[in-house]
Formats: structure tokens, sequence, C-alpha cells
């Protein structure tokens, strides 16, 4: 998946129907939101904070780490970067 790390080339595209391609984002969000809480509680920071790094509001925050919106590809690799230890 795209959010993963994938690409949108035509040999990574699935055609699936509605209900199975919209399971399919219910899974992303949830995984997306634990991330969220997961990265933010290890560093310790408040959604004010935290919202900081993407440069979106503490509702953003908020939405994606409840699920109901989902954050956009920088943003996940943003999340990504900041959940990483720090290199020597």
């Amino acid at each position: 998946p795209i959010y993963a790390g994938g690409d949108d080339s035509a040999a990574n595209l699935r055609a699936a129907c509605r209900s199975c391609n919209s399971g399919r984002a219910l899974a992303h969000a949830d995984t997306l939101a634990g991330d969220m809480r997961r990265v933010r509680d290890m560093l310790g920071e408040t959604v004010e904070q935290f919202a900081e790094h993407f440069f979106v509001s503490t509702r953003t925050i908020e939405d994606w780490e409840q699920g109901r919106r989902h954050a956009p590809k920088l943003a996940i690799d943003r999340l990504r970067s900041l959940g990483e230890p720090p290199k020597n």
C-alpha cells in the first residue's frame, strides 16, 4: 500500500469492490491511529506539541488518533521519522 511506502504504479494496484476497499482503509486508520498515539506517548508530548511537528491543528491530530481522518503520505513519513531511534 502507498501508506506503507508502496507506489501507485499499475503493478501495485488492485481492483476491489467498495466493501473490500473501505475495509482496507479502516485497517489502515486503526494502525495509523495506534502509531500516532504510540509515537506521541514515546515523545511525551501533548497534542498541541505533537501537532507542531506536522504543521496542523490539534483537532487534526485528534482526528488522526481516533481514526476519523487519514493522514497524508507526508505526515506518515514524518511520523516514521519521529518514531525512529536517534542516530549516533
